[in-house]
């Protein structure tokens, strides 16, 4: 099973805002759970500065997330790099995950590997792991590879956007009657 994490961010309204959809290797939904919006405060944003981002995203969203699941993740993918950090709370590989873009991409480092798509034509995706984790690139470079057989995983976090879009005003109203 793979897990996928992606946020909403409203900085000008200092919101935050995660989701989980675990999917299973042919891409059907077995699991989401999304948190409800974090607000935070002038004197957090005054306190944390630049690593307000985060500690939001991977210490209120991601971990979280994480530790509610029900289902076994095998690897957790996401698309922001800020998620990296918490690679050491988690017991499931974390990797990052995004097109191959620029030929500068095609450097590899200890921490990042390319996987070719399995249809000609398509782009290559970078996979990269936190420092001191490259032990999940290996994990994530079969799954993925596996799992573009039948399904993109960046088509995953389009999902969960939209799983979001859709329940933000009854998660909104849930966090006005209960906070």
């Amino acid at each position: 099973m793979l897990g996928f994490v992606h946020p909403i961010i409203a900085l000008e309204q200092s919101k935050f805002q995660g989701g989980l959809l675990v999917l299973n290797q042919s891409g059907d939904p077995v699991e989401f759970r999304c948190t409800v919006p974090v607000r935070t405060t002038r004197l957090q944003q005054i306190l944390w500065g630049q690593r307000l981002v985060a500690h939001v995203l991977g210490q209120l969203i991601l971990r979280p997330l994480i530790q509610s699941a029900k289902t076994q993740i095998a690897v957790v993918l996401v698309e922001r790099e800020e998620f990296l950090p918490v690679r050491g709370d988690l017991s499931v590989p974390l990797l990052l995950i995004r097109r191959q873009d620029h030929p500068s991409d095609r450097i590899q480092s200890p921490n990042t590997v390319t996987i070719a798509h399995v249809s000609p034509g398509k782009e290559a995706l970078l996979l990269q792991s936190a420092w001191g984790f490259e032990e999940d690139l290996e994990v994530g470079c079969r799954l993925v590879s596996e799992f573009l057989k039948t399904c993109h995983p960046l088509e995953a976090f389009q999902r969960i956007e939209q799983a979001l879009h859709i329940l933000k005003p009854k998660l909104e109203e849930q966090v006005r009657v209960t906070g």
